[in-house]
């Protein structure tokens, strides 16, 4: 038949994966969830810094958040201390009116890191 009588634990299941992808793709088109680990390119204070911060991502309600992790240089501020909102990364106009924000790609650079790079 073309419809299933799904188990409440796959119900659950599938909430629970869909629930943590924010429907944002990183440069590579990865999807970008809740609890992922970024990493952006350091526009401003690159001595302190250095040339990238990792963030990870955090919710906020229904909205996913960019919460600081740690710079190049380590970790200048403590985790946490800065913050921007997921969607600022992406061109406003073209998120507001695109019917698959899964095509949409970051106006600078953002790399969903893999959970070995983020050890070190």
């Amino acid at each position: 038949p073309l419809w299933k009588l799904l188990t409440l634990a796959e119900c659950l299941h599938t909430l629970q994966r869909d629930s943590s992808d924010t429907g944002y793709r990183d440069n590579n088109g990865n999807p970008i969830l809740i609890g992922s680990v970024v990493r952006m390119p350091v526009t401003l204070n690159t001595e302190v810094h250095g040339e990238w911060s990792d963030y990870t991502v955090i919710q906020k309600g229904m909205i996913p958040v960019l919460s600081y992790l740690r710079s190049e240089k380590g970790q200048i501020v403590p985790k946490g201390y800065m913050a921007s909102l997921l969607s600022d990364e992406y061109d406003s106009k073209l998120l507001i009116f695109a019917t698959d924000s899964t095509f949409l790609r970051p106006i600078n650079s953002i790399i969903v890191q893999d959970s070995n790079e983020t050890d070190s």
